[in-house]
């Protein structure tokens, strides 16, 4: 597959698809050597006005007409050919400025290495802080407080709270989902009793 190459990404762009969950095919064509890599990592770019929610999409090269180019020889099939080019990644410097529509692609082989190399995805129940380690990691957050600051924190009617939870997330590494952080924050703050920081500090 050389530069310029015509491929396909099947993907959800903008959660966009029918009754039935069909994935909107969008179109790209190869933008980096696929031979040499982006980096010198198993990786290659591709040009493609791709949007949100397309990340992790397989990225097909497909042709309708069986015809397939390899290393400067045609095969032709009885048949559509599909071959999986790689895993889509997401878009390289978008800014609120600019975007280049340039994306991602990890080549197939890191899904073969993937496999072979037995590297699971970690399980929620192995990602997320029990609720002791959670509530001790809301007792750190609590001591940098004001005793006013925790008033806040304790009235409904306040954002505080949340404030309070976007510094927990940070502080443990999103190792917890947002519910169970406010929930974490809403029971230590019944109880804490210091230390504080002064009210200048807050």
């Amino acid at each position: 597959m050389g530069e310029t190459e015509e491929l396909f990404i099947p993907g959800y762009p903008q959660n966009i698809h029918d009754y039935y969950a069909q994935p909107v095919w969008k179109r790209a064509t190869v933008a980096s050597s696929v031979q040499l890599g982006w980096n010198r990592e198993s990786k290659f770019l591709i040009d493609c006005a791709s949007k949100s929610g397309m990340s992790g999409s397989p990225v097909l090269y497909y042709n309708g007409n069986g015809e397939v180019r390899i290393k400067g020889s045609t095969y032709y099939f009885q048949q559509d050919a599909a071959i999986l080019a790689g895993v889509y990644a997401g878009r390289l410097g978008v800014t609120k400025e600019a975007d280049p529509q340039i994306g991602t692609v990890w080549h197939r082989s890191v899904i073969d290495e993937i496999i072979e190399g037995q590297c699971f995805e970690r399980l929620p129940f192995e990602i997320e802080l029990p609720l002791r380690e959670l509530e001790a990691a809301a007792r750190e957050v609590f001591a940098t407080i004001s005793l006013v600051g925790l008033e806040n924190i304790r009235n409904p009617e306040a954002p505080s709270r949340f404030f309070t939870r976007q510094r927990l997330m940070k502080y443990i590494n999103g190792r917890a989902s947002p519910e169970r952080a406010l929930n974490a924050i809403l029971s230590v703050a019944e109880s804490y009793d210091g230390p504080f920081v002064s009210d200048d500090s807050d």
